[in-house]
């Protein structure tokens, strides 16, 4: 870890640098992991105003562009004691699997975008005026073809849904166990389980949904003023932050030989 916290004459001091510091030029506050400089970790609360914190705006991805991922660089900050919080041991700090709920929102998000481009499509076919002059009817909203294409498009915005709830479903368990005082280590494994499966099919189907946008739309669909293609920008660039084959390998080894999944937060 390249971000550390020292013990100067005048006082704490945080220096480094992070990429995709994902919200950070929205935050008044950021939190920073770090490693003291003697060698145990810690989390610093730091103000995004503060001398020395640098907010850099260089994110600059084909999709998701208003998420504020820039960089963020730190050069001998000031930092105040109640604002370092010290691991006490590794252990103590993560809990294995306990970043399912982020990925679970991440997946979320590209089942919204899948939505979204159910509703344009939708809408697409509403307003259409003409068609090819080979297609089976003279309007395109009488056209099977289309209304086809449309019903794929809604039908995968429907699985994606139902998948994002399922994975949602398996997290409240972990709740509702450790809320009664049980270890729920089981549940915490089958919730990231359920999440990773869930994502290694909603990311085909939504990008395919967020594609297929453009057969109901024909050539006119494709103009930059009507923006369609940010819906497969969108999801291209969350799901690529991370890939479902890996998820896939790890899952396909769990069903070979019970190999449990990663527990690290990435995974």
């Amino acid at each position: 870890m390249s971000t550390t916290v020292s013990k100067t004459e005048d006082g704490l001091r945080i220096s480094g640098s992070k990429y995709y510091s994902t919200g950070s030029l929205y935050a008044d506050y950021i939190l920073i992991r770090a490693a003291w400089a003697d060698g145990p970790k810690a989390s610093v609360v730091l103000p995004t105003k503060r001398a020395g914190v640098r907010l850099v705006d260089d994110w600059d991805g084909i999709g998701q562009r208003l998420t504020g991922s820039g960089s963020t660089f730190l050069e001998n900050v000031e930092v105040n004691e109640d604002e370092v919080f010290s691991d006490e041991a590794e252990d103590d700090y993560r809990t294995p699997y306990n970043t399912t709920l982020g990925h679970i929102l991440v997946t979320a998000v590209a089942t919204g975008v899948a939505r979204a481009a159910a509703n344009e499509a939708g809408a697409l076919i509403a307003r259409r005026e003409r068609s090819f002059s080979h297609a089976p009817t003279v309007l395109p909203t009488e056209d099977p073809i289309l209304l086809q294409d449309l019903g794929e498009i809604s039908s995968a915005a429907f699985a994606t849904e139902a998948l994002v709830l399922a994975a949602a479903d398996a997290l409240d368990l972990v709740d509702k166990v450790a809320a009664s005082g049980g270890n729920a280590s089981v549940e915490r494994h089958a919730a990231s389980l359920a999440a990773a499966k869930a994502k290694v099919v909603i990311d085909n189907l939504a990008l395919n949904a967020a594609s297929k946008i453009f057969d109901v739309g024909g050539a006119s669909a494709t103009k930059r003023a009507e923006n369609l293609d940010r819906h497969w920008r969108n999801i291209r660039t969350l799901i690529s932050h991370n890939p479902a084959s890996y998820k896939a390998l790890h899952i396909g080894k769990f069903e070979l030989d019970g190999t449990l999944i990663p527990d690290n937060g990435f995974f």
